[in-house]
C-alpha cells in the first residue's frame, strides 16, 4: 500500500534530488534508524540552541524535537524551501530558514539565539569542494559554543574513498575528539556517523 506519509516524503525528496542533486545528495531520506542512532549519545539537557543543517524533509528533525528540553531553541536550514515551509508548519516552536551554512553566524545573530551547543548536518559532504567544505565548516564552527559538538554522517560505500578521506581531513582543521564511526547498516545506503567537538 502505497500514499502514507513515509512514501510521500520519499517521493518529494526523489523530486528534490532529481532537481538538484548536489544539494540533495541522495534519492531517499535518511531512515529514523540513522537519526536515532546519530543522537543516541547527545545529551540535550542542558543544551540552549540545538542547530540541524540540511533537515531534508525532517527525518532528523522529529528525533530532535522529541528530545529538545524545554526552554532549548532550535534552529533548521535546507535551501529547498519547500522543506521548510512544511517543518515550520510541523513545528511552529522551531525556526526554519531557506538560506546557506554559510551565513549561520549571522542568522544566529539576527535570531537573537545563543551560539550551538549541538550542530547536527544532513548535509552531503562528498559532493563539495575543497573551498564549499571549509567555508561551511569554518560557519559551522564560528557558531558553535566553546564545548560544542557537531553530529553528521558519510555513506559507507563513500567514507574510505578519496572524497571520504578529503571530508575527514577538512573537519579536523575544525574539529577534534572525533569519536569512533556508529555505523547505521540498515539505513539506505549505510552510513559512518561522525561525532567531534569543536577545536578552540
Amino acid at each position: 500500500m502505497t500514499g502514507g506519509p513515509s512514501y510521500k516524503n520519499s517521493m518529494r525528496f526523489l523530486r528534490a534530488f532529481l532537481a538538484n542533486p548536489l544539494s540533495v545528495g541522495s534519492v531517499i531520506p535518511s531512515s529514523r534508524q540513522l537519526s536515532k542512532r546519530m543522537l543516541q549519545s547527545t545529551k540535550f539537557e542542558t543544551a540552549k540552541t540545538v542547530v540541524e543543517v540540511g533537515t531534508g524533509t525532517g527525518p532528523v528533525t522529529s528525533v530532535i524535537m522529541e528530545n529538545l528540553p524545554l526552554g532549548c531553541q532550535y534552529l533548521g536550514l535546507d535551501l529547498n524551501a519547500d522543506f521548510i515551509k512544511d517543518l515550520q508548519k510541523k513545528y511552529p516552536h522551531g525556526k526554519f530558514f531557506a538560506e546557506s551554512v554559510e551565513g549561520l553566524p549571522k542568522i544566529l545573530e539576527r535570531e537573537k539565539l545563543p551560539k550551538a551547543d549541538y550542530l547536527v548536518s544532513g548535509l552531503p559532504w562528498t559532493l563539495f569542494s575543497d573551498e564549499l567544505q571549509n567555508l561551511f565548516l569554518k560557519a559551522m564552527s564560528d557558531s558553535m559554543n566553546p564545548e560544542g559538538e557537531i553530529v553528521t554522517f558519510v555513506y559507507l560505500h563513500i567514507l574510505y574513498t578519496p572524497l571520504g578521506t578529503r571530508f575527514l581531513k577538512n573537519l579536523r582543521k575544525y574539529f577534534d575528539e572525533i569519536e569512533p564511526k556508529s555505523i547505521a547498516y540498515w539505513n539506505l545506503p549505510s552510513a559512518a556517523v561522525i561525532r567531534a567537538r569543536k577545536k578552540n
